[in-house]
């Protein structure tokens, strides 16, 4: 188990191997690769995963549906019938198919030669008939046979094993003393989100669960929405010392959206400071532009100080974007990205009268628009960057004069032997000034 290479204060609750935590880094991004892949062609960790993991995680699987007495009958006949000869994959799947009479795509087209995923969902639950109508959702590709357990007080009661679905459907479990039903309680799947895969027999929200909470960051409880605490402290000019408690649900495994908030308290502005963002990964399937990545991010501090009238003034930051990464080489170590950026930026300023009396403050308003290209490279030896940038602005100046902009710039860093080394030119294609 994972818990067993982490310290307590970290490790409270998680429940889930190495193993499965190693495979969802990478599923979870999909860049996990099929083990059918050739060595030279595996990704560092994708070799330890498509090599040695995900093979072995399959034929657990496939014992698990099959039952440990008919596996074995099955793997005893491969190895008498093929003694001392060179079987390939192909007749390996034609002999399991013989001997278990079943239909194994799921294992070799699913599992061996692909990386195609997995992610099932129980919906709902409601007796009728003598049995439990248990609604399934298929949320991938891949339809592999899948078990659901009836627990009591987290004990195990009854399960039954289903065949592989796609899509949604309405399944027949038998009726008994259970709290709760989870569907591959013993972890047989390589499952994408097992927090959708449990469900109260009883109760008004039957999907819903209590969050878990944990210290800084770390892997995930499986069945749970796991939330992370982070004590803050943080200092400027202007603010001086703040304090506060920030929350977020980053982990070490990637999820569909992922937020945090970290506000922060000034006792010398008196005033809540912080920031804040949320940003959803979306993977629109293989292709040329196989990931996209919408976020929203925010910012608030106090940016000056007027020491002759004595008052703060403040500036905030609203910046949404998408990043938009390009289709590149599993093993390789280089990749593109096409990002577009706009920034919402306030500076509060002071107002004053014809006499130059202090009358209040107000904000001016800054526009500015950035679309970029970026390229990073990760390799262990001599790793390098480069982004391309094209960046527009609009803004009021102290004269209510608006100019406008458009300026190219470029900035590439990167490790020559004993030495770092970086430059970044730039150069205003086109402005106007007041």
């Amino acid at each position: 188990m994972l818990a067993d290479f982490l310290p307590k204060f970290l490790s409270k609750g998680l429940d889930a191997s190495l193993s499965e935590v190693g495979y969802l880094l990478q599923a979870r991004r999909h860049k996990d690769q099929a083990p059918e892949t050739s060595s030279d062609e595996f990704k560092d960790i994708n070799y330890w995963l498509g090599a040695y993991e995900k093979p072995g995680w399959a034929f657990r699987h496939l014992e698990g549906f099959l039952g440990k007495e008919a596996f074995d009958r099955a793997m005893q006949t491969y190895y008498r019938e093929w003694e001392f000869r060179h079987p390939s994959p192909s007749d390996l799947k034609q002999l399991l198919e013989r001997e278990t009479n079943k239909s194994l795509d799921w294992l070799f087209e699913g599992y061996l030669y692909s990386n195609e995923k997995m992610d099932y969902a129980l919906t709902s639950v409601r007796e009728t008939n003598g049995a439990l109508e248990v609604g399934v959702k298929n949320r991938q590709d891949m339809s592999p046979p899948f078990a659901i357990y009836g627990l009591k007080d987290s004990v195990v009661v009854n399960s039954q094993w289903y065949e592989g679905m796609e899509g949604r459907q309405k399944i027949s479990f038998p009726v008994g003393e259970y709290d709760r039903l989870v569907l591959d309680y013993e972890r047989y799947l390589l499952d994408l989100h097992r927090n959708n895969n449990q469900i109260r027999t009883s109760g008004l929200f039957p999907k819903m669960k209590a969050p878990a909470f944990g210290l800084f960051s770390g892997a995930d409880r499986s069945y749970r929405n796991t939330f992370y605490v982070l004590p803050l402290i943080a200092w400027n000019n202007y603010d001086k010392l703040q304090a506060g408690i920030g929350i977020h649900n980053f982990s070490a495994v990637q999820k569909d959206v992922e937020w945090y908030a970290l506000p922060l308290y000034s006792a010398v502005t008196q005033q809540v400071n912080g920031i804040a963002g949320i940003r959803a990964n979306i993977y629109p399937g293989s292709g040329l532009l196989p990931e996209w990545t919408l976020a929203l991010d925010a910012k608030r501090f106090t940016g000056d100080y007027n020491w002759r009238n004595k008052y703060y003034l403040d500036y905030y930051r609203i910046s949404p974007s998408l990043r938009v990464r390009i289709a590149s080489a599993p093993n390789g170590n280089m990749e593109h990205f096409l990002r577009y950026r706009v920034l919402f930026v306030g500076e509060e300023q002071g107002l004053f009268d014809t006499l130059g009396v202090f009358q209040g403050t107000d904000y001016d308003h800054n526009l500015l628009h950035i679309w970029s290209y970026e390229l990073d490279n990760r390799q262990v030896v001599n790793p390098h960057s480069l982004r391309l940038a094209l960046e527009s602005q609009s803004y009021t100046d102290a004269f209510g004069v608006g100019p406008n902009y458009l300026r190219l710039s470029l900035d590439a860093r990167g490790n020559i032997p004993t030495t770092k080394a970086g430059t970044s030119p730039g150069g205003y294609l086109w402005g106007t000034t007041s």
